[in-house]
This record gives structure tokens, C-alpha cells and sequence, in this order.
């Protein structure tokens, strides 16, 4: 089905309210797997292999707030990763790694593709094939100067809300240069990196949206002690949309800066606490981020095998055609380890986000949201080579006020049960 030009608005404005970028940059998060210890082909490298496949009932596949068309659907997932052995298995019995290396690789490559079983049409439609690509080249790593290259790819299709509309294809692709100085002995660490990212839509529909953005990133770090750090980070973005902007988008170059502590309090306790500045720097007088930023988060370890998480971020992010969304962030983690091979694991996060700079023609009189996410699942290591898992996981998206955008990004709640199996070498 596609999605008529009297609609793009809307429906683009909906890509701005549900799309839920991470803060770093905006990248589209890559398809995740597992990794097993690999295959040796040489000394010097491993070759990773896998494949999984996992059934999964989704209550509300459509995201729709009334009247929803549950459906099952297939996901099969094959990656395959050539990398250079890691330190820790080039290590002597003492511990100390046996040799150094001048150069570092992974090459990385995931396909995914889900199928839905469902006499609906509109769902059935959703089937979508991902691609996770990428490389990573790392120069005397060992060295008191070191280069990182990277490029990372991604494919992405997001599903649709209703049955207005197609699943919305993007790429993405984010490249990388960074230069890193590691003087003292490592107590002291200065990196700077550049970044060319590119967001795009595979439909013309959504073509005014596509981006090519630049970040500059500055960060320093001075080890206070063996495992604890104060860290200073520094980013400029430089937003260009490439296709001419419209409906009242407008270019920016946001800064933010944070200055804050990392490690370990306790040989159980660690932190992280970054204070910040922002600046969205929006042209054409548009509505412009310009407050504070901050990162907090406390970790503890149970013993060997439990560990919990506990954080809070307020960040701000360029939304796609309103100027900047904030993200008031409240997160929280456990995982359990039991007998090496069984692993539980509990994730949950609200998120309350609020928009500015939406242009009046989209009719909304509010412009907030809250967003929970709840992920519950158990994983088996059979062997080193073959795992099992199930899972269970929660979305809901509430958003107040009235306007057009509530017929196409609605309200919704859904729930996910899944169990996989899968190969990982």
C-alpha cells in the first residue's frame, strides 16, 4: 500500500514523534546478536559465524489504540564477523598479552528477515528484510598514538502505524576517524574524532527528510585512580538537509558538553556522573534548545555473576520536523548469571519526551509523550556453539492533545512473546 502525498505530512510528523534515536548521534541502533568464542583460522585471526531463528506473538503489530490484529511472525538472523584475535586470548599464563599488534580489525556483516503469519494483508505487508554492515580498523593500538576507522551501515524498516500507511525503509550509515593520545601510561587519554553520518528514506514520499549531519568530538580523560576517571566530552553536530528543507524545518549545529567522573567507588560500586551544557543552535529564529544536560548512573555487582543498573539522563535530540525533542530518561537493568550457562535478564526504561518547534499546521495543541519499554527474557548456552532463549517485551506510547497527528501516530500498547534458537560460533 502506499502512502497517498496528501498524507506525507502527517505521516512524516509521525516518524518525528515515534522515532527513538540514542543520543549518540542519531546512528539507528544495528541488529544484535550473539557471539560465540569463534573459529581460529590463523594466528592471528577468528572468524565468527551464526544463525538464529525465533518465533514471536506480537498483540498489536499494526501499533493501532483500538480494534488490534494480533499476528505471529518469524525472524531469522544470520551474521558472520571476521575479526583479529582479542588481548584476552592472545594472553600468556600470567596474564600478560603475548604479543602486541600494530593493526586491529572486525569486519561485521547481519541480515535479518521477519515474516508475518496473518490473514491480514496490512500485516502480512510488513515483512522486511535489515542489513547490519561494517568495519572497524584500529592503528598500534597498544601504542601512545592510535588511529580507530570505522564504517557502519544499517538497513532499517520500521513498522507501520495503522493501515494508512507502508513500513518505512531508511539507511543509515555513519563513518568515522578517530585520533587517540594516551601519555602517562595511559592515566591520561585525549581523542578526537570526526563523524559524516547520512540518514535516508528509500521512499520519495519521505525525501525532504533525509540528512547528511557532521560531528566534531573532543574527549579527555585523566585516570585519578587505577579504575576511577574524570572525563571531559565536547560535540558539534552540523545538520544539512540535503533535499531543501520544508514545512518549517530548520538547520542547526548543536553543541554539548559534559564534564563528569566514571569508574569504580567501591570494588562493587561504580557511577557515572556527567553535568553538561547544550545548544541547539536552530536558524530562522526557530525554537532552540539552550539548558543544561546530565547523565547519571550507579552500577552494582553481586558477586561474579549479578549486576544492577540504575540511571537517569536528561538529553535533547534533533527531531525530525519539529526543531528538538527533550527526554527526560529513567532506565534500570539486571542480569544474572547462574552456573556460566544461564542467563536472566530484565530491562525497563520511561522515557518522557517533549517536542518544540512543531509547525502549527499539524494541528497539535500538545506536544509530550511517554514512552515505557519493559524487556524480560532468559538465555541458555547448551554448549559454547548452540544457545536457546525466550523473551518477553512491552511498548507503550501515550501522547496528549488533539490535531490530525493523533489519527496517525496514535496511542498504543504491545506486547511481544518470543522464544529462539540459534548457532553462534
Amino acid at each position: 500500500m502506499r502512502t497517498p502525498s496528501r498524507l506525507f505530512p502527517a505521516v512524516a510528523i509521525l516518524l518525528a514523534l515515534t522515532s527513538a534515536h540514542p543520543a549518540w548521534a542519531q546512528f539507528i541502533a544495528p541488529i544484535r546478536y550473539n557471539e560465540g568464542p569463534g573459529i581460529k583460522i590463523s594466528d592471528s585471526l577468528v572468524f565468527h559465524p551464526g544463525i538464529s531463528i525465533a518465533g514471536h506473538f506480537d498483540s498489536n503489530p499494526l501499533q493501532k489504540p483500538t480494534d488490534v490484529t494480533a499476528s505471529g511472525f518469524l525472524r531469522i538472523l544470520a551474521h558472520l564477523d571476521l575479526a583479529t584475535l582479542s588481548p584476552q586470548r592472545r594472553t600468556n599464563g600470567d596474564g600478560t598479552v603475548s604479543q602486541a599488534r600494530n593493526v586491529e580489525f572486525r569486519l561485521k556483516t547481519a541480515v535479518s528477515f521477519r515474516e508475518y503469519l496473518s490473514g491480514n494483508e496490512n500485516v502480512k505487508e510488513m515483512r522486511a528484510l535489515e542489513l547490519d554492515a561494517g568495519l572497524m580498523l584500529t592503528l598500534f593500538p597498544q601504542s601512545l598514538f592510535s588511529v580507530d576507522i570505522s564504517d557502519d551501515f544499517a538497513r532499517t524498516v520500521q513498522p507501520r502505524y495503522g493501515e494508512i500507511a507502508d513500513s518505512i525503509a531508511r539507511d543509515s550509515n555513519r563513518a568515522t576517524l578517530k585520533l587517540k593520545l594516551t601519555p602517562g601510561g595511559g592515566r591520561l587519554q585525549f581523542a578526537l574524532s570526526y563523524s559524516n553520518n547520512l540518514d535516508a528514506f528509500e521512499d520519495s514520499e519521505f525525501k525532504s527528510s533525509n540528512k547528511m549531519f557532521h560531528e566534531i568530538a573532543l574527549a579527555a580523560k585523566w585516570k585519578i585512580l587505577p579504575k576511577t576517571a574524570i572525563q571531559l566530552d565536547v560535540s558539534e553536530q552540523i545538520y544539512d538537509y540535503y533535499n531543501g528543507l520544508t514545512l518549517g524545518k530548520a538547520s542547526s549545529t548543536p553543541l554539548r558538553i559534559y564534564f563528569g567522573l566514571l569508574g569504580l567507588i567501591t570494588p562493587s560500586l561504580s557511577i557515572l556522573a556527567k553535568i553538561g551544557y547544550g545548544n541547539a543552535f536552530y536558524q530562522n529564529n526557530a525554537p532552540s534548545y539552550n539548558s543544561v544536560l546530565g547523565v547519571f548512573e550507579l552500577g552494582y555487582q553481586f558477586g561474579p555473576f549479578a549486576k544492577f543498573k540504575l540511571g537517569y539522563e536528561h538529553l535533547f535530540q534533533d527531531a525530525m520536523l519539529a526543531s528538538y525533542y527533550t527526554d527526560e530518561l529513567v532506565y534500570l537493568g539486571y542480569d544474572h548469571t547462574i552456573a556460566t550457562r544461564f542467563i536472566l535478564f530484565a530491562r525497563g526504561e520511561y522515557r518522557f519526551r517533549k517536542y518544540n518547534g512543531i509547525p502549527a499546521s499539524f494541528g497539535l495543541t500538545e506536544t509530550s509523550q511517554n514512552l515505557v519499554g519493559l524487556s524480560l527474557g532468559a538465555d541458555y548456552q547448551i554448549k559454547d556453539w548452540i544457545y536457546v532463549g525466550l523473551g518477553y517485551d512491552l511498548q507503550l506510547q501515550n501522547r496528549s492533545g488533539g490535531g490530525a497527528a493523533n489519527v496517525y501516530a496514535p496511542n498504543f500498547t504491545k506486547h511481544q512473546v518470543f522464544a529462539k534458537v540459534g548457532v553462534s560460533y
